[in-house]
């Protein structure tokens, strides 16, 4: 059945990795995002996936050793971009591998390999291979990346940049964020309001309060990743973006199914 409606994900870093830990990975978390959209597709036939996700304690702690979204000159800089490149992989490659055991047709396009930047904006990108993996019923599979830059050498694009990018190109009916956190809590940190819906205006307002979970992160806290999916909103108003919870056995599901889930962006 040909696809009549095109849906971004992201397993976000702090839901399927421990942050606090390098190069751990939370296995029984990505294997229940895997089930969650296995279940969805069976459910909404019509329905095509680009996956994204994060590189939580992978790529964030190489990210941080070597500086590297802060650019590369060096040969100890390029050795800790190989190094960045190498741990985003690692994570990649186990996330992919969770997918084709849940019988999702994945396919890998890491950005390192299909995108530039120039002071860190992208200004060189091919979509159209991730197109056909579309048009062919596949998942493409992108992550958290490093970058050859023009200006700077290199640096390391989060995967809500990526789909930055692909949203102008793809056009995706939703974007499903799947976080550690339920959702925005409009009163981190005491985390006892969450926030059914957000609008640009209100995002604006709450500022600082809007923050992620626990651990570092290289390329910016909830409310960067935040701020770039309003940056969408404003281009593409008609878009509806959930902020959901990644570690539950059923958030993914029902963000996918239209049920109402997490907190949803609005213009």
């Amino acid at each position: 059945m040909k696809a009549n409606r095109l849906v971004f994900v992201k397993f976000g870093g702090a839901a399927i990795t421990d942050k606090t830990q390098p190069r751990t990975p939370i296995l029984e978390n990505i294997e229940n995002l895997c089930r969650q959209i296995a279940a969805a597709r069976h459910e909404r036939p019509d329905t095509a996936y680009l996956l994204g996700h994060g590189s939580g304690s992978f790529g964030h702690f190489s990210g941080q050793k070597y500086n590297t979204r802060n650019g590369v000159k060096t040969n100890a800089d390029w050795l800790g971009f190989a190094e960045v490149w190498e741990d985003a992989r690692r994570l990649n490659e186990l996330v992919i591998h969770t997918c084709l055991q849940a019988g999702l047709p994945v396919i890998a396009f890491p950005p390192s390999a299909w995108v530039v930047t120039d002071n860190r904006e992208p200004v060189e990108f091919q979509v159209s291979p991730l197109q056909s993996a579309l048009n062919a019923n596949l998942i493409p599979v992108v992550n958290g990346d490093v970058i050859f830059d023009r200006s700077i050498g290199g640096t390391i694009l989060s995967t809500e940049e990526i789909f930055d990018i692909l949203t102008d190109e793809l056009k995706p009916d939703r974007i499903v964020l799947c976080s550690r956190e339920p959702g925005i809590w409009r009163d981190f940190p005491d985390c006892t309001q969450l926030a059914p819906s957000l609008s640009i205006d209100q995002f604006q307002k709450l500022g600082r309060s809007v923050v992620g979970a626990a651990g570092m992160d290289v390329t910016g806290g909830m409310a960067k990743k935040v701020a770039i999916m309003m940056e969408i909103l404003q281009r593409h108003p008609e878009m509806e973006i959930n902020i959901t919870s990644g570690i539950d056995g059923h958030s993914l599901l029902d963000a996918l199914v239209d049920k109402t889930t997490g907190t949803l962006l609005h213009s």
